[in-house]
């Protein structure tokens, strides 16, 4: 009985976390956004066209930080920034820069005291928005928020697991270990998943246009991971189709290769002697190709993935071609999940009893006093 309900604990939790996580990377709320902190707090009305703002640069500025605030929903929005007789943005807002940078964006570079202005234009009929000019980054996503008490439990973990280490409660010692490891292994790989999913992005953007590195943000320290440049209005759409792919391709392929070192007799053979290793490579492995299960929701059109929505609405060639071959790549990363996501359980209860062994055999030998 109690081993069942610690299971279903277990399965409460990780639901919870994974919908947490969920909601931090699709949300589109900023919170703690003061627009007394901003230069400039410009609103366009439903239905108005055109509106002319001006403010003024008292002191110098790296740059000005653009923020179209998501909830008001200001997709269409036209944004047109001047410095004095110089342009320094011209960007519709778009429900990808929503989606990706959370309406934010960095403007100008040493910019020195002088009168700007700013435009706000839209079609007839648009539902207007709200944009706000600041010196700073304002406001917190939700991804910034869930990342930093993410970091902040994984600190405090590491912390637990050096006092935990003099304790002569054998319980404690082996949870701290095995609780730091858990989120020391869960923080590598979102750090490799994002690094291959934007730099494939950012890969396929580099090949049809310039790209601006320095608005880059692979782990969304400054709102939401994304890819910095996205392609102009002059773009085919085989391009933004390629740009759309290549995100959720590069870790796919790599996960491939990984799983093909994986499977060799001799990387085998060094898993089975390696607990901690084989626990670590396994779940690389199954992070680089699980995040595409997702495009069954969006072929079975009962969920929407920006990524795969912009490649199969722009992919030229037949439909039912394009899908066919998705669902074959689909396949096969599920080939991949089923070994590798049984060999993770195993791993894991492999390296639960090592560590177990560890901290038994400490304390037998070197017996602490409180």
């Amino acid at each position: 009985m109690k081993r069942t309900v610690g299971v279903a604990a277990r399965l409460v939790v990780a639901v919870l976390t994974g919908y947490l996580a969920m909601w931090a990377v699709t949300s589109d709320v900023r919170v703690g956004v003061d627009e007394a902190d901003a230069l400039l707090a410009a609103e366009l009305a439903p239905g108005e066209e055109k509106r002319t703002f001006e403010f003024v640069l008292n002191e110098p500025m790296k740059s000005l930080h653009v923020m179209a605030l998501p909830q008001s929903n200001p997709a269409g929005v036209r944004v047109k920034l001047y410095k004095d007789d110089h342009a320094l943005c011209d960007v519709t807002i778009s429900p990808e820069l929503l989606r990706h940078s959370h309406g934010h964006f960095q403007v100008g570079r040493d910019l020195k005291p002088g009168q700007c202005y700013l435009v706000l234009l839209q079609e007839a009929g648009g539902a207007g928005g709200q944009i706000l000019i600041s010196p700073r980054h304002l406001g917190m996503t939700g991804w910034q928020i869930y990342t930093r008490v993410f970091l902040a439990t994984l600190v405090l973990s590491a912390v637990w697991t050096v006092f935990a280490g003099s304790s002569k409660n054998v319980r404690h010692r082996l949870a701290a270990r095995v609780i730091f490891h858990h989120l020391l292994l869960a923080a590598l790989l979102v750090f490799l998943y994002l690094s291959l999913h934007e730099g494939g992005h950012a890969l396929a953007v580099s090949l049809f246009s310039d790209y601006d590195l320095a608005s880059s943000d692979f782990f969304g320290i400054r709102g939401a991971p994304h890819a910095g440049s996205a392609l102009g209005k002059d773009a085919q759409p085989w391009q933004r189709a390629l740009t759309a792919f290549a995100g959720p391709a590069l870790p796919t392929l790599a996960g491939w290769v990984l799983f093909a070192v994986w499977l060799s007799a001799r990387v085998r053979r060094w898993r089975e002697k390696h607990p901690l290793a084989n626990l670590y490579f396994s779940a690389a492995v199954l992070m680089c190709v699980f995040p595409f299960i997702v495009v069954a929701a969006q072929l079975l059109g009962i969920g929407e993935d920006g990524d795969w929505g912009g490649f199969i609405h722009n992919v030229p060639g037949p439909l039912w071609a394009v899908k066919a071959a998705v669902w074959l790549a689909w396949v096969v990363n599920l080939a991949v999940i089923l070994p590798v996501g049984v060999n993770l359980c195993r791993a894991w209860k492999t390296y639960l009893a090592a560590q177990t062994a560890a901290v038994l055999e400490n304390v037998a030998a070197k017996p602490v006093e409180n």
